[in-house]
């Protein structure tokens, strides 16, 4: 078992006046009591000397004196008429008796729980020789390898990409441009055919258009998208007031602008 050296044969002790304890005694007790606790005679812990050792006529311990680093010590030192000279409050393997450092068997090795030293088992990763190819797996309690599994089929994207637009999943993104007629008025309306068709009418038709200016006083107008179908949508393009009579605010040229359409593919 673990153990640390208490007291040395090498310490001389005295007395309240100075004197040299010869034949005197020391006397070990449990760390915080009057119960007396034994010492030993050795690092092993083998030889069980008592709770008492006499020093000798050089005021020295006749035997060294060894613990348990699980226990702790009261310890009174005594002449030879048997009168106290002197007491030791506490004495513990330094760090704390909680702060032993375990000898770790064949395969473990020493870790800690954040307050003791602990012993833990080592987890080596199992030979590989022979295994190549193979991966490393686990039956629940062992490591061991594994035999690689073959290759799948290659799967399937659920995307698609081209010119004017693409593909994700059951989504289908598209754009283009197109140009109005030049009415002369405040509206102009046009037709647009999707490059592909949605399954259903899209759910949003985004306009937006190019120009800088269509009118003489350079306003431009607003884009609203009357009707929507599987294979194309109609756009109106108004420029100002309907109830507005300034000339200058009627189209000037065709209106250029850009699509884009998203639905279920």
């Amino acid at each position: 078992m673990p153990s640390y050296l208490l007291l040395d044969k090498c310490r001389t002790f005295h007395g309240l006046t100075g004197q040299l304890l010869a034949g005197g005694s020391v006397r070990f007790f449990q760390a915080g009591t009057t119960t007396p606790q034994d010492v030993y005679g050795e690092r092993a812990l083998s030889t069980n000397n008592g709770d008492t050792i006499d020093l000798d006529a050089s005021g020295r311990l006749e035997h060294e004196c060894w613990a348990d680093t699980t226990d702790s010590y009261f310890i009174e030192v005594y002449d030879s008429d048997d009168v106290k000279q002197g007491e030791i409050s506490y004495v513990e393997i330094p760090g704390g008796a909680g702060q032993t450092i375990p000898v770790p068997a064949e395969g473990e090795f020493v870790t800690g729980d954040g307050t003791n030293f602990l012993v833990a088992t080592i987890r080596e990763v199992p030979d590989p020789t022979g295994n190549a190819n193979k991966l490393l797996g686990t039956d629940g309690t062992d490591l061991n390898w594994v035999s690689r599994p073959s290759d799948g089929a290659a799967g399937t994207s659920d995307t698609s990409t081209s010119a004017s637009g693409f593909v994700v999943g059951n989504k289908r993104v598209q754009w283009g441009e197109g140009t109005g007629t030049n009415a002369g008025g405040r509206t102009q309306t046009v037709s647009v055919t999707f490059p592909v068709a949605f399954s259903a009418a899209p759910d949003i038709v985004v306009v937006t258009t190019s120009n800088s200016s269509l009118s003489s006083f350079g306003n431009m107008p607003t884009a609203s998208v009357t009707s929507k179908s599987t294979t194309g949508c109609t756009i109106k393009f108004t420029m100002g007031e309907l109830d507005d009579s300034g000339s200058g605010f009627d189209f000037n040229a065709a209106v250029a602008f850009s699509y884009m359409a998203v639905g279920a593919k």
